[in-house]
């Protein structure tokens, strides 16, 4: 059985020291990966997939690691080992850089204490400032959590969407209100002096376009919902959309230029682009449950 441990120390052993250039910084960014660190079985072929991730990190930043975050829709509901896949999957988030992430309704499938302990066991953060304790009535996660990278403070919230009267298969001790009535309070605990402020959401296109222009203090928003009908962002005034590809099918990333502006990147992870060996091995393993959690 190899380690996740001595697998990443063979990988970085052979990684160019490279960087880009100094004066940008890059932020990686996912969501709707859906546990399918393995990637897509699509009609075109196998495509996405955390071995190809590695592969266009190694190649593009010189690092498997680069810091960022992760909008949601990142769990398995398959019954068949979809908890398992699960607790790879934000192994998988983690090993790459990606350790803060929002929740949507999905995120919840398997309780409270099972997403808690799978995150915690990883190092991860998980924010949410809309699901909350039933009884209590606060939120059960975070509000807002802080990241800095490089030398840029980015303050983290969570916002995911809400379908009043629908009900929330496993919704054991949390339901879910609306974004707008939890949205002064998201405001008013606000860390300050963050040099970003980032919303992580499940919110389609039609319902930033309006969000966004009420509550212009975001600056990044990044969405996994799959009603997004721009190619993959867009601006409303200064905030940067992103709408990141599921199943990890591309490599995608905000670049910071020394004038603060925000641009969006990224690589399709075709069936044709090169998988990292290791990684692949890895995943093979932790499917398997091979690998000790």
């Amino acid at each position: 059985m190899i380690s996740r441990s001595l697998i990443i120390s063979l990988i970085l052993l052979f990684i160019p020291i490279t960087s880009a250039a100094s004066d940008e910084v890059n932020i990686q960014i996912s969501g709707n990966l859906r546990g399918r660190l393995d990637g897509c079985d699509c009609p075109s072929g196998q495509s996405g997939g955390w071995a190809r991730r590695v592969k266009a990190l190694q190649d593009r930043f010189g690092t498997i690691s680069v810091p960022g975050f992760d909008s949601g829709a990142f769990l398995d509901l398959d019954p068949e080992g979809g908890d398992i896949r699960s607790r790879c999957a934000l192994r998988g988030l983690a090993d790459v850089g990606i350790k803060t992430a929002g929740i949507t309704t999905r995120d919840m499938f398997y309780g409270v204490e099972f997403l808690k302990s799978a995150a915690q066991s990883t190092g991860f953060t998980l924010v949410s400032a809309n699901i909350i304790d039933v009884e209590s009535r606060e939120p059960i996660f975070e509000i807002w959590t802080e990241l800095t990278i490089d030398h840029y403070r980015f303050a983290i919230t969570s916002l995911s969407r809400y379908q009043p009267g629908r009900g929330f298969e496993n919704s054991v001790g949390w339901t879910k209100v609306s974004p707008d009535s939890v949205i002064e309070k998201v405001y008013q605990m606000k860390p300050g002096q963050a040099d970003f402020y980032v919303l992580l959401t499940d919110l389609s296109e039609a319902a930033l376009r309006e969000f966004i222009p009420a509550h212009p203090f975001f600056n990044i928003v990044s969405t996994c919902s799959r009603q997004f009908y721009s190619s993959n962002h867009f601006f409303i005034g200064e905030t940067i959309v992103v709408h990141t590809k599921p199943d990890g099918r591309a490599l995608e990333w905000i670049t910071i230029d020394p004038d603060k502006k925000l641009s969006f990147s990224k690589v399709e992870l075709t069936p044709e682009f090169e998988e990292d060996t290791a990684m692949k091995n890895w995943i093979r393993e932790c499917f398997s449950n091979e690998i000790e959690k």
